[in-house]
């Protein structure tokens, strides 16, 4: 019937919706504590000696890159799940999905196209933390304690566009990798991708990604940043009770 059509094609715009959903969460607290304890580390060690500012954007581009990177090796997998499942051309479940890549791969085909992924995601993270935090800085000064939620907010979203620009192209390479457990390399998606619909097709879909994110970002670190600030400011006023 109609109606059966109807939710059918409702679920299938939410296939291989699972895979994020249960793990985003986790991976981004361990991505943001991560960034925060490296680049702590950064500032009192190696780059004690630099400039304020330029310490900050260097600790900041290094720490990102490397949670990034780190935390890849948990996302990888769970974005090939669901790059896989959105490629099935039947609806295929998260469970029958996973035994899919494992007959044909064995266990290691749930890290296929891992490290193009890890360089995607460093790259990625590290640019995008660098982009904000520069941004912020330009906008509303250095004082961190004056700088509104709304700077953070404006600040994280226009970050996000910027990179979403740069590292589109990869990012359609990553996707067409790990859609295709049977490709060799990520030369190999690159070069097939401009072959079949020129330079342009790795910029398909940018312009919906940039939307669909611009929110998230423009909410998820400024949020985090804010708490963080607001936590460290009542442990402070805890202490001088003391």
């Amino acid at each position: 019937s109609s109606a059966a059509s109807d939710v059918y094609k409702r679920q299938e715009l939410y296939r291989g919706v699972f895979p994020p959903l249960f793990t985003t969460g986790l991976t981004q607290f361990a991505l943001f504590a991560m960034y925060e304890h490296i680049k702590d580390e950064l500032i009192e060690g190696p780059l004690a000696g630099d400039a304020k500012n330029l310490a900050n954007l260097k600790s900041t581009f290094v720490a990102g890159t490397i949670a990034g990177a780190v935390t890849s090796y948990v996302t990888s997998p769970i974005h090939l799940l669901k790059v896989q499942q959105q490629a099935s051309t039947s609806a295929i479940t998260l469970r029958n999905c996973v035994k899919s890549v494992v007959q044909k791969n064995g266990y290691k085909g749930l890290l296929h196209g891992s490290v193009f992924v890890l360089s995607v995601e460093g790259f990625n993270r590290g640019f995008y933390m660098t982009t904000y935090e520069y941004l912020k800085t330009k906008i509303s000064g250095d004082d961190a304690k004056e700088m509104t939620l709304q700077t953070r907010a404006i600040s994280a979203g226009l970050a996000n566009s910027l990179t979403w620009l740069l590292i589109y192209p990869l990012d359609s390479i990553k996707s067409r990798r790990l859609s295709d457990l049977n490709s060799k390399s990520s030369y190999q998606c690159l070069k097939e991708t401009i072959k079949h619909g020129g330079i342009f097709a790795l910029y398909r879909g940018c312009a919906l990604a940039v939307l669909r994110s611009a929110p998230v970002a423009a909410t998820v670190l400024p949020l985090y940043e804010h708490c963080l600030l607001y936590t460290s400011d009542a442990a402070d006023d805890m202490q001088c009770v003391d």
